[in-house]
């Protein structure tokens, strides 16, 4: 075959400008696009999910999107980043001492060599210290390197910290006057091909290694240092065990930290979408992370109603379209409250309207090892929370981080395994006594028969299992995946 004539690229057929387009990513085809007409006619960007947020710059992409006569019906998932930029926190009573002691108010609270507060060097510091220590071992791999440059390359702090300033007052007022909720409705009538909304909080994932690069964080200066927002309590460091605190005594503030969660649902039973058919929360397993599952503890007024927040969830979720729900909860201290959230019955009602359910994943911020603490008085039966004898055409059934019983988990998988195509069974804590994965998988084999199915017919089992004791740097599961 003769090489292109003088032209390059642009002499290539057009099937082959497509094939070397489907392994660029969407910025490299933007710029791409730009450099000539035929150019721009034949390479597509792949843009099929918008990002939103409760900052400006997401919201004036989400809303050029949707003014496009061509890319907004291309969308088919709207992704709400609910992941906030954290608050400053309140001086510690010790810098404050200190302070007063040396007779100026800045001593102690401000680093006088980088120009900012001691709690942001503290925080940007642990971040390259934990951008190290999940390169471990590895070999310096493109990604380690290019992340090593962009350290190499952080501005001053004193920089950064007028710049995270900026951010944080963007987003204050972007919330005060509900911007991102007027995109959101509005996003709603304008993409007609929309079928999921995904609500999650581990957009940024880890310094400069986020989740999604969404257009906040592609406008971020390069090498710019920052605390890392997580949104949800749990999210920024703390223990798995934080306590979920009763809805009914929480005030307005404390729960806007779920803000996302709260405006898109709030919308989607007002606007009752019925071309939605995913709705997806997503903590991407980051340690101690969910809603707060005391909001169907039980009615939290005097008329006997449950929550807003309840009553906007249930209300989506009778939306007959509904296929897919994930669905994580914060659990800390339910022990205590003797699980009220789950035997109130408010969660299994809330579910069992949703009949047509293809996918549904259901995790909890349950320690690590705390099944062998707890007796059969702690044990709550999955159909007793869960409609499983409702949901005949499920096919993926995903369970994380619960105290379970061997042959509770069994009844559930004998009951919906006729339509199963894929089961994950990850970081399950059994009780003392009541299995272990080795036993459940021997029952498994055993039971279920599955090799006596055709391959192409058989469910896919995974499991994910914690190594020395946490997940939360992403570093440590170790996986098992069979059919």
């Amino acid at each position: 075959m003769a090489p292109p004539a003088e032209g390059g690229l642009v002499c290539l057929p057009v099937e082959l400008i497509s094939i070397i387009c489907s392994y660029l990513p969407n910025s490299s085809i933007k710029s791409l696009r730009s450099t000539c007409t035929k150019i721009k006619e034949t390479a597509q960007l792949r843009l099929t999910r918008v990002f939103l947020s409760a900052n400006p710059i997401n919201i004036r992409v989400f809303r050029a999107v949707a003014d496009h006569d061509q890319f907004r019906n291309q969308i088919t998932e709207i992704l709400y980043d609910d992941a906030h930029f954290p608050p400053f926190p309140e001086p510690d009573i010790y810098e404050i001492e200190e302070s007063m002691q040396m007779d100026d108010p800045e001593v102690g609270l401000v680093d006088n060599e980088e120009g900012c507060p001691h709690w942001f060097v503290k925080v940007c510091k642990e971040n390259l210290k934990n951008m190290k220590y999940r390169k471990s071992f590895d070999l310096d791999r493109p990604d380690h390197i290019l992340r090593a440059h962009q350290a190499n390359a952080q501005p001053p702090l004193r920089i950064c910290w007028q710049y995270y300033q900026n951010i944080h007052m963007q987003q204050s007022d972007t919330m005060k006057l509900k911007r991102d909720e007027e995109a959101f409705i509005y996003g709603l009538k304008q993409f007609p091909s929309l079928t999921r909304v995904t609500i999650t909080t581990a957009t940024h994932g880890h310094l400069y290694e986020p989740l999604y690069e969404t257009p906040r964080i592609r406008a971020f200066p390069y090498g710019f240092n920052y605390p890392i927002p997580r949104g949800w309590p749990g999210g920024r460091g703390e223990l798995s065990c934080i306590p979920a605190e009763p809805w009914e005594e929480m005030n307005e503030a404390e729960k806007e930290q779920w803000h996302g969660f709260r405006m898109v649902t709030r919308v989607l039973a007002q606007e009752e979408s019925p071309s939605l058919l995913e709705l997806v929360i997503d903590t991407n397993r980051l340690t101690g992370m969910g809603l707060n599952c005391t909001m169907f503890n039980s009615p939290s007024d005097d008329f006997g109603s449950p929550c807003d927040e309840y009553a906007n969830l249930a209300k989506v979720l009778t939306n007959p379209g509904i296929r897919r729900l994930e669905l994580p909860l914060l659990i800390g201290g339910e022990e205590y409250r003797r699980w009220a959230a789950f035997r109130s019955g408010y969660l299994y009602r809330m579910l069992s309207s949703a009949t047509e359910l293809e996918y549904f994943g259901f995790s909890t911020t349950e320690d690590n090892n705390a099944g062998e603490e707890y007796t059969m008085d702690n044990f709550i039966p999955l159909q007793s929370i869960l409609p499983i004898t409702s949901w005949h055409k499920l096919r993926h059934f995903h369970l994380s981080t619960l105290i379970v019983a061997q042959y509770d988990i069994m009844e559930a998988l004998i009951i919906l395994s006729a339509n199963l195509q894929t089961i994950s069974l990850n970081f399950l804590q059994f009780l003392k006594d009541q299995g272990d994965y080795r036993s459940l998988l021997s029952e498994i084999r055993d039971k279920m028969k599955w090799d006596q199915r055709d391959v192409a017919s058989r469910p896919k089992l995974s499991i994910c299992i914690h190594r020395h004791g946490t997940v939360s740097l992403g570093r440590s599961v170790f996986g098992l995946i069979m059919r």
